[in-house]
């Protein structure tokens, strides 16, 4: 192989952090990362964030991870259906409500694939659960 055509090789490796679990055999969580270690945050979804944080040997020992993780866990309950609707709500000026339909930032990845925005914003648009969408099929 030559080094021009390391990097197309490369890019098509898979590179991940797993962490075997030490209990359960055969059971594992694994984290997408570049090849030098380093995941994309921002695309981790919050449950992922607070089990990626839990991971971290400083995680028990300093009380200002352990809130970190208890952030990121309740930020999870906060991205269904109904509390997007009450936090994204807008009146208007002439009486009417409007609700956003942009996903808040930490909302996006797990309740990216839960929630899905129906209708049109400014007309009568909300969020829904995606098992709603589902069960109306």
């Amino acid at each position: 192989m030559t080094a021009q055509s390391l990097p197309a090789a490369e890019s098509l490796a898979r590179y991940e952090l797993r962490f075997r679990s030490l209990f359960h055999t055969g059971r594992a969580l694994a984290f997408p990362c570049d090849r030098e270690g380093s995941v994309a945050w921002d695309r981790m979804t919050e449950g992922a964030r607070a089990n990626f944080l839990r991971l971290c040997p400083v995680s028990s020992q300093q009380p200002q991870t352990q809130s970190i993780i208890e952030n990121q866990e309740a930020l999870m309950d906060r991205c269904d259906a109904q509390s997007l609707n009450t936090v994204l709500m807008q009146a208007n000026t002439d009486g009417t409500v409007n609700v956003n339909d942009q996903l808040p930032e930490h909302c996006s990845g797990a309740a990216s694939q839960t929630v899905r925005y129906v209708g049109t914003p400014g007309q009568g648009g909300h969020w829904v659960d995606a098992g709603e969408i589902a069960a109306t099929r």
